[in-house]
């Protein structure tokens, strides 16, 4: 009996701690409700903590007999003015966008959706950091393929990537979560 009721206490806990760590993250990854942005090469778009970034790209997998889809699309962007200075690490913003786990839903944040001809719809949450309000340029980009087989001995690479194109973010200041 005493094993019983140790074990039903263990469940409980469990399920309890299940519960709060399944909310802490989505509070601290949403500050606050934000706005939609769509972010377009050759314009610098305003955000904030809290913020939705919305962007469609073509990545262009090579080989792509084998891509089925996207797993997962990281963007990196740095702080201008910030190249060689020994705060670099902090001056640094990488946003990424993860397919949800259940097909055909796309969430409201962190989200892939195919949108047709090779094209995917990327949402990315912009978290809640302590960075420097800024103008921060795209630097890195990086794509996760969804392969059919993925038993295969060759990994497809992105081969049009973003960064070839400027795209730009002007980020308000992020330890508050408000413009200043």
């Amino acid at each position: 009996m005493a094993k019983r009721v140790y074990g039903v206490a263990i469940a409980m806990l469990l399920a309890a701690a299940g519960a709060l760590t399944a909310q802490e993250p989505q509070a601290a990854r949403s500050p606050r409700p934000g706005k939609v942005v769509e972010l377009t090469a050759g314009s610098c778009v305003s955000v904030e903590a809290g913020d939705l970034i919305s962007f469609t790209w073509n990545p262009v997998f090579t080989p792509a007999n084998n891509v089925v889809g996207i797993g997962g699309f990281e963007l990196g962007f740095d702080l201008v003015g910030a190249e060689g200075s020994a705060g670099r690490g902090r001056s640094q913003l990488t946003l990424e966008a993860i397919p949800p786990r259940s097909s055909g839903h796309l969430g409201a944040e962190n989200a892939v959706a195919d949108a047709g001809n090779g094209y995917y719809k990327l949402h990315f949450l912009v978290p809640q950091l302590n960075l420097p309000s800024g103008e921060y340029h795209l630097r890195r980009a990086a794509a996760l393929p969804k392969l059919a087989n993925p038993q295969t001995d060759t990994v497809p690479a992105m081969s049009n990537t973003p960064t070839a194109s400027m795209f730009c973010l002007t980020l308000s200041n992020t330890s508050t979560g408000r413009r200043r």
